[in-house]
């Protein structure tokens, strides 16, 4: 599973299902001491306000008080790095997940602290992307068995 980095994100495409990886992902985020501070289905609020059918696609609202506090001690303007989104989406047969990329905001704040938190965040972004990908493979091999 190959992350791809782009400007806005950091991507990686999966065969887990929507609502299992939508799962497994909450999970990975608590267990690296992230919460989940809501989930935003944009495909149920297309259809309800627009009328427009979407593949299931659902915004997860994240943050850590420890690091948000970290963030704005050195910046009061800071706090717009976080909260901080994931992306899940489903895409025909797989399903993408997304986040944030916050090594953009890094060179914009300018001050060490900062870059190095958003640093740490992007290390830790790539480690949820690599714990789905060992999740991905433990459940084809458990299928092969």
């Amino acid at each position: 599973m190959e992350t791809v980095e782009r400007e806005v994100s950091l991507s990686i495409q999966t065969n887990i299902p929507f609502e299992e990886c939508l799962s497994s992902l909450r999970g990975i985020l608590s267990q690296e001491g992230l919460q989940t501070i809501a989930v935003i289905p944009f495909h149920r609020e297309f259809e309800r306000q627009m009328g427009i059918r979407w593949p299931r696609y659902a915004v997860l609202v994240v943050w850590s008080p420890f690091l948000a506090y970290q963030v704005v001690l050195r910046d009061w303007d800071a706090g717009t790095l976080m909260p901080f989104h994931f992306v899940v989406a489903e895409d025909g047969q797989q399903t993408r997940v997304a986040a944030t990329n916050l090594a953009l905001f890094g060179p914009l704040a300018g001050m060490i602290g900062i870059q190095s938190i958003v640093r740490d965040l992007t290390r830790k972004i790539r480690t949820i992307f690599a714990e789905l990908a060992a999740f991905e493979t433990q459940a084809s091999d458990s299928v092969r068995c």
